[in-house]
């Protein structure tokens, strides 16, 4: 069963929420963040195969996406997005309470996760990353991010790069799909947008002995949009006594809609099941 509603943020924004239930009382409950560009309705498939594992699935288009208030595809401060997800779990906490919780956050929804463990400390039973947005490809020179910080704070509405939809996907019907949608942000990244982008990244490799959850990392070593390697590096350094990275040979960004996605849906749904 599919409900959708709202939330209002601290600062008066109507943000939209969307809600997966199985057909009889839930083992736990997923808290999915959608990735950058991107909103909750994408992850139907998704949310379905985790409602067959007996798991509630709660989610929310983040500021600026989807069908949430905002300037599309724009983050003046990376914090307004930790006190959405605040307001969030506040507002579903009397339907999660009492089972346990895991976080799930795709790409730039892996980096908001990872940051809101680390600063919150919430008593999750787990955290699923799937190709968290931990670094940036190496086709985006050096010099460029170090200007970007700079272009950030005198016109903070440039454009400075944008995201390549053919590397989501194997399946060209999902690349298709992923063009046409039109609750999907398809504009440049903006230079405010990328700063504090990265200043999360290293904020999460900062604070990295904060992260001592249970979790489970996926990532395709062929992803061209984020790179492998940030998810090898959190995995090396993170310290948390139970920890799994699953990296998918040949695989791209969203692995739930690649070539094994029925694969990866199921092995994330076993290490939750693992941990309830």
């Amino acid at each position: 069963m599919t409900t959708k509603d709202s939330f209002t943020t601290s600062d008066g924004l109507e943000l939209r929420t969307r809600s997966w239930l199985p057909p009889s009382t839930p083992d736990g409950s997923i808290i999915l963040i959608h990735g950058y560009g991107d909103h909750c309705g994408r992850y139907e498939r998704f949310a379905q195969v985790l409602n067959a594992a007996s798991l509630a699935v709660y989610s929310y288009d983040q500021r600026g996406f989807g069908r949430s208030d905002g300037k599309r595809g724009y983050v003046a401060r990376f914090d307004d997005l930790l006190a959405d997800l605040d307001r969030f779990i506040e507002v579903i906490g009397p339907d999660i309470h009492g089972k346990p919780v895991f976080m799930l956050g795709q790409s730039f929804g892996g980096l908001l996760t990872a940051r809101y463990a680390q600063t919150r400390q919430p008593d999750f039973a787990g955290l699923v990353l799937c190709s968290p947005f931990l670094g940036f490809p190496e086709h985006i020179p050096k010099a460029l991010l170090v200007l970007g910080r700079f272009i950030a704070t005198i016109a903070p509405w440039m454009p400075v790069s944008k995201v390549d939809s053919q590397g989501l996907s194997r399946r060209p019907e999902v690349v298709a799909a992923a063009d046409a949608d039109p609750l999907s942000y398809h504009g440049n990244v903006l230079a405010r947008t990328g700063a504090e982008m990265q200043k999360a990244i290293a904020e999460v490799f900062r604070d990295i002995a904060q992260l001592m959850q249970p979790l489970y990392i996926a990532h395709g070593d062929a992803d061209s949009i984020v790179p492998v390697s940030g998810s090898q590096s959190l995995y090396d350094q993170c310290p948390s006594e139970d920890k799994t990275l699953s990296i998918y040979p040949g695989g791209y960004h969203e692995l739930w809609q690649d070539l094994e996605d029925e694969a990866m849906m199921n092995e994330v749904c076993e290490w939750i099941r693992q941990r309830l």
